[in-house]
């Protein structure tokens, strides 16, 4: 994404202690604080509105969500800047579509935001654990769960870990090929982050039983990550789970949209390295409304290490 593209989307923040004892700098370890957060929703914010505009972009709040729990780290819990925040798990679920639907007159969303640090001693600079219930113009529509470690600043400069390079690859590798914005639920191709490799062969499919995969690399600005790439990787999982959805089950790319997304990352990315994305979709099945659905399972792997995993749920909102 270009950088005019990574422009803050969180607007408004209110903290509410859930408590009438102690304060933000001596938290009490089983003490949970409330954030609201306001958010009102764009008409244009490349890349999360760059689609057919039939429904808000559930992954918009998530980075907002993201942004936020960041913020709230270093500004009430006073976790050192320092310490990178690596997001272990994140989780986000749809539960009514109809808020979602786009209209012509401007739309808020707010998020309730339940916030505990992870040390029983009453710090926060180990994690946190965060619960949100999202609504659009009071609506409740989606839920979400966040668990976010904080890393201690290294001594030395990175070295490279067994089986990971330390820089970038050479001038000769082959980049991948970004796929088309059609493919992918976009329009734009600045906003497209997966790619297929040059090596890989077009899907197979399976044998009776087992699901399809398809081999992916993130590509183009995804090589190029931000302080922290958890916000690269929650859209790099979209695009490659709508582009299964479409390849491997016959979706229509331009009609999707993502109902749940569940993630595990023991890892961070390193450097420019590119990372590979395996997407392996389920059986397709309909929901109660007649519309087409697939989970894809999603894992992440850099020069061999795992980085993380993800369960994505992909719906057909024709």
């Amino acid at each position: 994404m270009h950088g005019s593209h990574r422009t803050p989307v969180l607007q408004r923040l209110v903290h509410r202690s859930a408590s009438t004892t102690g304060t933000l700098a001596h938290t009490a370890g089983p003490q949970e604080h409330g954030f609201a957060l306001s958010i009102g929703l764009p008409a244009a914010h490349p890349p999360y509105n760059d689609n057919p505009g039939r429904r808000h972009d559930p992954l918009f709040l998530a980075e907002a969500l993201r942004e936020g729990v960041i913020f709230i780290s270093r500004g009430y819990f006073q976790v050192p800047a320092q310490r990178l925040a690596v997001f272990s798990g994140f989780e986000v679920k749809v539960t009514e579509l109809a808020p979602w639907r786009v209209s012509t007159q401007a739309t808020y969303a707010t998020i309730d935001l339940r916030v505990r640090a992870l040390d029983p001693g009453g710090g926060a600079r180990s994690g946190l654990t965060c619960q949100a219930t999202v609504s659009i113009d009071d609506v409740p529509c989606a839920t979400a769960g966040v668990e976010v470690s904080f890393v201690p600043p290294r001594g030395e400069p990175a070295t490279a870990e067994p089986g990971r390079p330390a820089t970038a690859p050479s001038a000769g590798a082959s980049p991948p090929n970004p796929l088309p914005p059609y493919a992918v639920g976009r329009f734009d191709a600045r906003n497209v982050l997966v790619g297929v490799p040059a090596e890989a062969s077009p899907p197979v499919p399976a044998a009776p039983g087992e699901d399809d995969e398809i081999q992916l690399d993130l590509a183009g600005p995804a090589m190029h990550w931000r302080d922290t790439p958890d916000g690269d990787l929650l859209e790099a999982s979209r695009q490659a789970s709508i582009f299964a959805a479409g390849q491997l089950r016959g979706f229509a790319s331009g009609s999707c949209t993502v109902t749940h997304w569940s993630g595990q990352f023991a890892a961070p990315a390193a450097g420019q390295i590119p990372v590979r994305c395996a997407a392996r979709a389920g059986v397709a099945t309909r929901t109660r409304h007649g519309q087409a659905t697939v989970p894809v399972k999603l894992r992440f792997t850099q020069c061999g290490t795992d980085l993380g995993t993800a369960s994505v749920t992909v719906l057909e909102d024709g």
